[in-house]
């Protein structure tokens, strides 16, 4: 399955997210912050309770 490469830099917005399908292609450039597994649920009790 192949679908439609798009070049994407950040800030994304929710005009360009809707437009993505399964299977395309992504190049995405700029600030991209990433966490794993217990991470999410600190950053999550962060927002919440600060």
């Amino acid at each position: 399955m192949s679908g439609n490469t798009f070049r994407l830099s950040t800030p994304l917005t929710e005009e360009k997210i809707k437009k993505l399908k399964a299977g395309d292609i992504i190049y995405l450039s700029g600030t991209i912050f990433g966490a794993r597994d217990a991470s999410h649920k600190i950053m999550v009790d962060a927002i919440r309770y600060h």
